[in-house]
C-alpha cells in the first residue's frame, strides 16, 4: 500500500514537473521570437509609425480571430474606456521603442525599454502610497549605474539622436507600466474574456488611433516597403514577435511563478543586446556589457523581492 502511493506521488510530481518543463519551453521560444522582433524593424525601411501600424493591425486581426476561435464572450461595452487607455498607452509604447531602434539600434534600445518593473515599483510608492522598501535606494542607485555605463561610450557625442534615442527607450518603459496597470484592471473587471479577444480589442482600437494620427500628419504614408526584404520584415515582425511570441508566453506564464517567468522574460533584453553584439558589432565595450548584466540582474532582483512582498502580504 505504501509502495503504491509512493508510486503515485513520483508520478504526480514528474507530471507537475514535465507540465513545468513544458511551460517553460513555452516562455523560451515566445522571448526568443519577440527579442528578434527589434532589428525586424531596423531593416524593415519603415517609420516608427509605418511599423507599429502594421504591427498593431496585424496582430490585432489574427488575435481577435484566434478569441473567436476560443468562443469566449466579448467583454462589456462599459469597459470600453479603459481598453482605450490601453490601447493608447501600447501604441505610444510602440512608438517609442520603434523609434527609439531607429535612432540607437536594437540592442541598447530593448534594453533601456525594458525597465517598467522598476517603474511599477516607483509608481506604487509614489501614486499608491505603497510601503517604501528598504532597497528602493539601492535599487535606483544600480538602475543609474547601469545605464551610465550603458551610454558611457556616446558621453562625448551626445548628438540629438543619441539623447532622443535614450530619452524615448527609458520613456517606453514608463508608458509600458501604465499599459500593464490598464490590462490587469481590464483582467479584474472581464475575467471571462479571453486575453486573446483582450489583446485584439486593445490593438485594433490602438491601430485605429495610429491610423488616423498618420492620416493628418504630413509625411507619414501608409505604404509598404519596396521591396519583398522589407514588406517580409513586417510580416514577421508582426505575426511571428506579436502573435506566435505572446501567444506561447501566456500559455507558459499561468503554470510559472513570479520569479522563474521574471527570469526567463529577461532572456528577451538579453538576446537582443547578444545579437546587436554578435551580429552587429555594437555596444560590445566592456562597460557596457557591464552595465546591461547589472541592469537585467537589479530588475530580477526587484522581481523575487515583489514575490517575497506578496507572499508575506
Amino acid at each position: 500500500m505504501e509502495k503504491d502511493s509512493l508510486r503515485k506521488g513520483n508520478s504526480v510530481k514528474k507530471m507537475k514537473n514535465l507540465s513545468e518543463n513544458k511551460a517553460i519551453a513555452y516562455v523560451i521560444a515566445g522571448t526568443a521570437l519577440i527579442a528578434i522582433g527589434p532589428f525586424f524593424v531596423e531593416f524593415s525601411g519603415l517609420s516608427a509609425m509605418g511599423s507599429s501600424f502594421y504591427r498593431m493591425l496585424i496582430g490585432g486581426i489574427a488575435f481577435f480571430l484566434i478569441g473567436m476561435y476560443q468562443k469566449k464572450p466579448l467583454p462589456s461595452i462599459g469597459l470600453l474606456w479603459l481598453y482605450g487607455t490601453a490601447a493608447v498607452t501600447i501604441t505610444v509604447d510602440l512608438l517609442l521603442c520603434n523609434q527609439s531602434i531607429l535612432y540607437i539600434g536594437s540592442g541598447l534600445a530593448t534594453v533601456l525599454s525594458n525597465l517598467e518593473v522598476i517603474f511599477l515599483l516607483l509608481i506604487g510608492v509614489i501614486a499608491f502610497k505603497e510601503k517604501v522598501d528598504k532597497t528602493l535606494p539601492t535599487t535606483i542607485l544600480l538602475i543609474s549605474a547601469g545605464i551610465y555605463l550603458l551610454i558611457k561610450p556616446y558621453l562625448h557625442e551626445m548628438h540629438s539622436h543619441l539623447i532622443l534615442g535614450i530619452s524615448y527607450a527609458l520613456l517606453a518603459s514608463f508608458v509600458f507600466s501604465i499599459y500593464l496597470l490598464s490590462l490587469k484592471s481590464i483582467s479584474k473587471k472581464s475575467p471571462e474574456t479571453s486575453t486573446a479577444v483582450n489583446l485584439g480589442i486593445i490593438c485594433i482600437l490602438g491601430t485605429v488611433i495610429l491610423g488616423a494620427v498618420m492620416y493628418f500628419l504630413p509625411g507619414e504614408s501608409f505604404a509598404l516597403p519596396a521591396s519583398w526584404s522589407g514588406k517580409a520584415c513586417v510580416a514577421i515582425y508582426s505575426l511571428m514577435s506579436q502573435v506566435c511570441g505572446w501567444w506561447l508566453i501566456s500559455q507558459g506564464l499561468s503554470k510559472l511563478n513570479l520569479s522563474t517567468s521574471g527570469v526567463l522574460f529577461l532572456m528577451q533584453p538579453a538576446l537582443t543586446y547578444l545579437g546587436d553584439c554578435l551580429f552587429l558589432g555594437r555596444n560590445t565595450g566592456l562597460f557596457q556589457i557591464a552595465g546591461c548584466a547589472i541592469l537585467l540582474a537589479t530588475i530580477y532582483k526587484t522581481v523575487q523581492e515583489k514575490e517575497k512582498r506578496e507572499a508575506t502580504a
